[in-house]
């Protein structure tokens, strides 16, 4: 699950898109009538949606304690990592505070204790739930952030190492599709990010913020920028050359200063984030890359937008919502709505969980 899309990133990054450089005008596609997209709601009783068939976990352990150690017994694949509740603040500090679990590909969780990693305590990124970090979409390695540079864990050995890159804050960590290289995302002023190539550890500096773009399968990075009531451009990038697609129309955005985070990028589609001021309402949206048209608008109501964490593609048809009450499967183009994973969080406190897209499906 995209590690560094949550409602509070939204928040704080909604007045930032006004600096993203001006990109190099398009042709302007023909003016054609907007077609009316039915705003979809996701359901009130998520327990008696019907269950999607994946080979995802139906439900996520209740007790961590004695499930054996992923170190001892690596699974080789995991189809998803799990960061169980954590209380805020968190009762504990360091290192001994973070576990994971991890689902193998042959049914079994396994226990990933953070302080059994041998990492240095300084290297801890501080007192807040430190996620679920990411897993490689084919399920063979889990990237995760310190104040060192990125973790990487080979699931099938069980390696553990560091890779260092200067900085004193990686924000977040996300697998590319290739399973061979990782977006980076450093935090502080400008909150650059780069590409990450393994295992020749190869940097490439992007020319945007971490939040803003997403790869689509081919290579290519798109990103939006409010531009005007109602409308947001669309972005493509051909290395550090940002190229403007057009317009796209988004009921309800106001201005730069609603906050727009992705988009998620599949085949043909992008996933977009829209959070408009006061910072009550989110709406995700599906564009099509062909016409610049809404295809798809899903609406959270307020009380669903404080259990929302993020969103995805599974495939071309499926997105996954990750909420506090579970993982739940959207159907942007009948509408449609599924069970995957059960979670539960406490009131105060929330989970996070990524998935390995590859094995999922």
């Amino acid at each position: 699950m995209r590690a560094a899309v949550c409602f509070v990133l939204m928040v704080l990054v909604a007045g930032c898109t006004a600096d993203e450089r001006r990109p190099a005008a398009a042709p302007e596609p023909a003016t054609e009538p907007t077609p009316t997209v039915v705003v979809q709601k996701l359901p009130a009783d998520l327990a008696s949606l019907p269950r999607l068939r994946t080979a995802l976990p139906r439900r996520v352990p209740a007790d961590a304690s004695s499930l054996p150690a992923l170190m001892g017994d690596p699974p080789g694949r995991a189809t998803m990592v799990y960061h169980p509740a954590e209380m805020w603040p968190e009762p504990g500090e360091g290192w001994v505070s973070e576990t994971l679990l991890f689902h193998g590909v042959d049914g079994r969780w396994l226990r990933l204790r953070m302080d059994e990693l041998g990492l240095s305590e300084a290297s801890w990124p501080g007192p807040d739930t430190y996620g679920a970090g990411s897993l490689s979409p084919d399920g063979r390695r889990w990237a995760g952030q310190s104040r060192d540079g990125v973790i990487l864990v080979d699931l099938g050995t069980g390696r553990v190492e560091t890779i260092d890159l200067g900085t004193r804050w990686t924000a977040s960590v996300e697998w590319r599709d290739d399973s061979r290289s990782l977006v980076v995302g450093h935090g502080g002023h400008g909150q650059r990010a780069e590409v990450v190539e393994l295992p020749s550890r190869r940097r490439t500096v992007l020319p945007y913020e971490y939040w803003q773009a997403d790869f689509a399968p081919d290579g290519t990075a798109y990103s939006l920028k409010a531009a005007d009531r109602g409308r947001a451009e669309v972005i493509s990038w051909r290395g550090d050359r940002p190229v403007s697609l057009g317009d796209v129309p988004l009921p309800g955005l106001r201005s730069w200063q609603d906050g727009m985070v992705g988009p998620d990028v599949i085949d043909g589609h992008l996933l977009a984030f829209v959070q408009r001021a006061p910072y009550r309402i989110i709406d995700l949206v599906v564009i099509g890359t062909a016409d610049l048209q809404v295809e798809a608008r899903l609406h959270l109501s307020s009380s669903q937008m404080l259990t929302y964490r993020a969103a995805e593609w599974l495939d071309p048809e499926t997105v996954l919502l990750e909420t506090g009450r579970g993982l739940i499967a959207w159907r942007p183009d009948d509408g449609r709505f599924f069970r995957v994973t059960r979670t539960v969080a406490p009131r105060n406190g929330y989970v996070s969980l990524d998935v390995a897209a590859d094995l999922a499906r």
